[in-house]
């Protein structure tokens, strides 16, 4: 029969790639998340297992509490970022299977529109709409009662409307990634153009270190005119795809720099484009 720590082991181990999940979708960075795991295992580790009636949502339940803690040093950090800030992308392509499965569900496009939420509605929603625990679990996770939690929710849910828009089709990711690629290599102006909606947003995050557009560039020309920028200044620039937050993205190197390039796509054209830059932001990726 296996002793405490064992058992102990074996369920945080169970359920790890569930609290990275809930960890990254709250607090929005991979390394962030990564510590949030790490500090509970240890509370965790110190925890006497025959008082704990339910260890996943006991787990969930110091998860989120600890990355609410970590989401509002982020916030603070924040405010003296240079430029648009973005979400930390996932390499889903490369991360161990359970961690990838669950955090298909937190698309790069939904991760940019939950910056939009206070810290309690981004929490309330990633847990109840995401991961779909229950609303009872939610309310003993953040201190509220269950109709709070119900209210933080359908807030949530009217800045969120447009997440559902956006098409999750990995080949039509694949596809009009490729497409945008060979035409901005061919110099095609029509392809590019091709390929954009006509309301097309592009959001570069490089937060210092390196050059990025300090503010969204908007409509298709003046988004092919930056790309054609870089492409001038950096003649050897390459591309290859990845798997991002669960769909194709592409990974571009130029100069000595790499960026990860998430398309945002709804009916079969690219309406938002968003770029890290920000190497801090790219630790993770392989």
């Amino acid at each position: 029969m296996p002793d405490h720590e064992t058992r102990m082991t074996e369920v945080f181990e169970s359920l790890r790639g569930r609290l990275f999940a809930v960890a990254y979708g709250i607090v929005g960075g991979v390394a962030d998340a990564e510590d949030v795991v790490q500090d509970t295992w240890i509370a965790w580790s110190g925890v006497d297992g025959g008082t704990v009636r339910d260890p996943e949502a006991y787990l969930i339940r110091m998860v989120t509490n600890r990355s609410l803690n970590a989401l509002r040093t982020r916030q603070r950090r924040r405010e003296a970022y240079v430029g648009p800030w973005l979400p930390e992308p996932v390499d889903t392509g490369t991360r161990p299977e359970d961690a990838s499965v669950i955090a298909d569900e937190v698309t790069f496009a939904l991760m940019v529109l939950l910056e939009q939420l206070s810290p309690l509605e981004r929490a309330a929603f990633v847990l109840r709409e995401v991961f779909e625990v229950p609303t009872d679990e939610v309310a003993d996770s953040l201190e509220r009662s269950p109709a709070a939690v119900r209210q933080l929710v359908s807030r949530a849910r009217g800045h969120l409307r447009g997440a559902a828009r956006y098409d999750r089709d990995p080949e039509a990711q694949r596809r009009l990634g490729g497409r945008f690629v060979e035409a901005i290599r061919a110099g095609d102006i029509g392809g590019v153009l091709d390929v954009l909606a006509p309301d097309v947003v592009l959001i570069t995050d490089g937060g210092g270190p390196v050059q990025a557009a300090l503010r969204p560039i908007t409509g298709p020309e003046n988004v092919l005119r930056f790309f054609q920028g870089l492409a001038l200044r950096y003649p050897d620039w390459s591309a290859r795809e990845a798997v991002l937050n669960g769909l194709p993205a592409l990974l571009v190197t130029a100069g000595d720099t790499v960026s990860a390039v998430h398309f945002g796509v709804i009916e079969g054209v690219v309406t938002d484009i968003w770029v890290v830059r920000n190497p801090e932001k790219l630790t993770g990726l392989q």
